[in-house]
């Protein structure tokens, strides 16, 4: 199951640094701007996807947990500021779903 969901999502996450890269050809500050949120999209579920999968081993005996010790208050911190920064993008009109159509401007 692993092979189906991560060979297409690697191939978004590699077409997509391609593009930011901009090794065909070069990009408006909107196309890159699109581009990195689809390429921190495509990171982001790859990294579900494989907690899902992590997940899945632990509870079919293959994998064991190792507890470890760590700052909650510092954990904390960091899921509200990522968070907070996704709200804020969220909130900038020039992020709106309508702005995001045209590719061009």
């Amino acid at each position: 199951m692993s092979h189906e969901l991560r060979t297409p999502l690697n191939a978004i996450i590699g077409f997509s640094e391609l593009l930011v890269d901009e090794k065909p050809g070069q990009l408006n500050p909107r196309q890159k701007e699109y581009l990195g949120d689809v390429l921190n999209s495509g990171r982001h579920l790859l990294q579900l996807i494989n907690d899902v999968l992590d997940l899945s081993k632990v509870e079919a005996g293959k994998m064991e947990l190792s507890p470890e010790t760590f700052c909650i208050k510092k954990a904390i911190e960091e899921v509200c500021a990522h968070r907070w920064r996704d709200c804020a993008k969220e909130r900038d009109p020039r992020s709106t779903r309508k702005s995001r159509r045209n590719w061009t401007g």
